[in-house]
This record gives C-alpha cells, sequence and structure tokens, in this order.
C-alpha cells in the first residue's frame, strides 16, 4: 500500500478565503447531529452544498486505528464531545485559539473540530510522512505539520490553546512520553489544555483475562495475542501497574514505540521528576475505551 500513489483529489466547493463553510450551514446543529453529518460525508462528499474532507481506503484506516468508516468517526465524536466538555466548552469560546491535533495520522479526530474552530487555527502533526502527506491531501481545511518521532523544537513556542491526542500516550515509552510532554508544555500557552488518551487497568485486566483463555485453548483477539506476547508475565505487568509504575512494553526494538499503560501515580512523577509544567485537571477511566487525561499548563 505504501507504493500506491497519493491520489489526485478535487475540492471545487472549497472557500477560496478560507471562511467556515461547515458553521454556516451548520451552525444550528447539535454536536451529535454535527457529528452525524460527519459520518455521512463518508458517503456523500457534498452536502448541502458544502465539500467535505474525503477518507483513505478502509484496509489502510484499519491498518493505523483498527477500525473504518463510521466506527472510525464514532470515536471521533466521543473523543470531541469529550474534549469539548471538559475544556472550551463551545464553539463560542474558541474564537482566536489554536488546536494542534498530535498524531493525527490522516486526520480522523480533528474533524469534528472544524465546526468550532476557524480553518487557520486547526493543525494536526504527524511524524509519519506518509500519513502526514495523506492527512494534507484529503484535508484542505486543516494544516499539517510534518516532522520527527522525537521533538526538535520546530513547533512553535506558546502558540496552541488546546493540544488533544487519541491512542498516541497508549503507545509511547517512558522517555518518548516525558520528551513529548516537556514539548507540548513549550508549545502551548499558559492556562492551555493537553487532552490525551493512554491505555491503564481495565486493558490491562482484560490482557490478564485473555491470556488465561489462550492458556485454555481458547481463540483471542489477535492484538490482544501480539500485546501479551510482549508484555511477558502478564501477572507481573498488573501488579507493577497497582503499584504506581509506568507500563509499557514492546514486541519490536523500537525505544520508543510500544504499549503504554500510565496511571495517575506514573504520570504525578513522570511530571514531577522532569519539571513538566503540567497539572492535572481531569482524570477519567469511563467514559471512553481508553482512559483518558485533561492537563492545564501552568
Amino acid at each position: 500500500m505504501t507504493d500506491r500513489p497519493i491520489p489526485r483529489i478535487s475540492y471545487s466547493f472549497v472557500p477560496h478565503d478560507g471562511h467556515n463553510v461547515f458553521r454556516e450551514v451548520f451552525g444550528a446543529l447539535s454536536d451529535e447531529d454535527w457529528c452525524e453529518i460527519l459520518v455521512r460525508s463518508i458517503n456523500e462528499p457534498t452536502i448541502e452544498g458544502v465539500q467535505f474532507p474525503s477518507f483513505p481506503e478502509e484496509e489502510l484506516q484499519n491498518h493505523i486505528h483498527g477500525n473504518f468508516g463510521s466506527s472510525s468517526l464514532m470515536e471521533a465524536r466521543d473523543f470531541f464531545k469529550f474534549v469539548k466538555e471538559n475544556t472550551y466548552k463551545s464553539g463560542e469560546n474558541v474564537r482566536g485559539m489554536r488546536l494542534l491535533d498530535f498524531g493525527t495520522g490522516w486526520g480522523r479526530m480533528i474533524r469534528p473540530y472544524m465546526r468550532d474552530f476557524e480553518f487557520v487555527n486547526l493543525y494536526g502533526f504527524e511524524p509519519d510522512f506518509l500519513f502526514c502527506t495523506l492527512a494534507r491531501a484529503l484535508n484542505p481545511y486543516i494544516n499539517v505539520f510534518s516532522g520527527t518521532f522525537s521533538p526538535t523544537g520546530h513547533l512553535p513556542e506558546k502558540y496552541f490553546n488546546l493540544v488533544v491526542s487519541y491512542s498516541i500516550f497508549s503507545h509511547l515509552s517512558p522517555v518518548s512520553a516525558k520528551l513529548w510532554l516537556k514539548e507540548l508544555a513549550r508549545i502551548l500557552v499558559p492556562g492551555g489544555w493537553c487532552v490525551f488518551t493512554t491505555w491503564g487497568s481495565r486493558f490491562l485486566k482484560r490482557l490478564q483475562m485473555e491470556a488465561a483463555q489462550r492458556d485454555a485453548g481458547e481463540e483471542i483477539h489477535w492484538y490482544s495475542s501480539q500485546c501479551i506476547k510482549a508484555a511477558g508475565a502478564i501477572d507481573q505487568r498488573v501488579a507493577e501497574y497497582e503499584r504506581g509504575d509506568f507500563v509499557w512494553f514492546t514486541g519490536t526494538e523500537s525505544l520508543l514505540y510500544g504499549e503504554a499503560f500510565v496511571g495517575q501515580p506514573a504520570l504525578k512523577r513522570l511530571l514531577a521528576q522532569n519539571d513538566i509544567p503540567f497539572a492535572i485537571s481531569l482524570f477519567d477511566d469511563i467514559s471512553l475505551y481508553q482512559d483518558v487525561y485533561v492537563l492545564t499548563r501552568l
């Protein structure tokens, strides 16, 4: 798939002056109804005269995040509604504010924000060059930074008001998480928010249960099998998490990317030991598929 060229896409309805057509046409809708419009755009690229961003092939979506189509956008909807409720509350409050989707992939998570934020203030960051190119090609309404898998300092300092990151810190090693949290603190304005998800005790205990099922000869999900193999002694990993450790393991030689389980004690210790100016404003291990933190830039 990586050998295929990025398709040529025609956006004949995109406004040349950058005014927010999504707000103009769909501004009266509830957030739930607005997200339903986004789901419709999978099969209806133009709705009420407004052209929506395109989508990558289902195979690629599934490869990146394990689902595709409406299921993929439902995750974006749920995260969007959580972020909005626990940060800026209303589209009326974000005029002039800038948002960065850290680890944007092909750009699915940033799409619900297109109605609330001005296009000029919507940014994605994606270190994988192919995904970055794809995100740019699919969505002309957002700005996408390319980069590397470790911070280089090229993102603008004290520039963003809100950073969101879905299913990225659920994979970063302690070293990588430390580097990127320091970088996100650098690029956020004081009082800004960083909202990210990570694995927690729910998934770790699920792996523990599935490991027992596998040992009993039952078939389990391929991803769970992959994680269990990389984890080694899964009971030991559970014990490490419960005593407050940052639990991370990988089935590859990478020092940066694997499976990360970050409880509150581990995150508090990481922030304090490295003088990272974030306060944990909220931790939620119920509302979303992954655990989620809301950090406030001090």
